[in-house]
């Protein structure tokens, strides 16, 4: 009877942390850039765990890189950080989920990349999931997207398996939605590049030498394109 109980109740939490999972992504559904999403990824993440504060680096390992973005309407540059650097850095290389109970003491382990709200001396334990995109269907081949922490239980326990694997579940929903937002953010500046090219297309058409027939055709051309672009669906939020 005990024995059932306890499957009992842990079933029950299983589920309940599900719901907790699939409510913070709701939340994060609707930040309008990558920035806002990660701020949003971060408390959601801290409260889904129950855990103090969390942190989020997106991962450029083409150009050896780790960053932070910048806040909606900030004007400073990317916070960008070796890979090789912190707890995150060592994530961002391996692709492997970290639970560090003493992360203060780890080798590791740098504040500046992990956590800028560390004060020294402090107890730190941090948990950490690589975002894979593909990590859902299991085959990962989308690549690594970003490291995402959870820092400090909040009842000051300490991280357990059970809890890696919540949070996996959590970042595996995550990493697609990054995904996706990185692909809208590509399309804006694609689609940003072409209407400047679009404005000065009178310009460029007067000095092309073509029949009328061929000047034509070359502005619906382009006037088509950039109705097409101003249509999508994409980026309607």
């Amino acid at each position: 009877f005990t024995d059932r109980s306890f499957l009992g109740l842990a079933y029950q939490e299983e589920r309940m942390a599900r719901v907790q999972a699939f409510m913070a992504i709701e939340e994060i559904l609707q930040a309008k850039d990558l920035a806002r999403l990660a701020e949003v990824v971060q408390r959601q993440a801290a409260k889904m765990m129950k855990c103090q504060r969390g942190t989020m680096l997106f991962c450029d390992m083409q150009n050896n890189r780790i960053f932070r973005r910048k806040s909606a309407g900030s004007e400073g540059p990317l916070m960008n950080y070796d890979p090789r650097d912190g707890i995150a850095g060592y994530i961002a290389q391996t692709k492997i989920a970290i639970i560090a109970n003493e992360a203060q003491k780890d080798n590791f382990f740098n504040p500046e990349i992990d956590d800028p709200n560390y004060k020294h001396g402090d107890y730190e334990a941090i948990l950490g999931i690589p975002l894979i995109k593909g990590s859902i269907k299991g085959d990962g081949k989308g690549g690594l997207k970003a490291v995402l922490l959870v820092i400090n239980k909040q009842n000051g326990t300490e991280f357990t398996n059970e809890d890696l694997q919540m949070f996996q579940y959590f970042g595996r929903m995550v990493a697609e939605i990054v995904d996706c937002g990185e692909v809208i953010e590509n399309f804006n500046a694609l689609q940003g590049t072409f209407k400047q090219l679009i404005g000065k297309s009178d310009d460029i058409l007067a000095n092309i030498d073509v029949t009328t027939g061929q000047h034509l055709q070359l502005k619906r051309t382009i006037g088509n394109l950039d109705h097409a672009l101003g249509s999508s669906k994409i980026l309607q939020r």
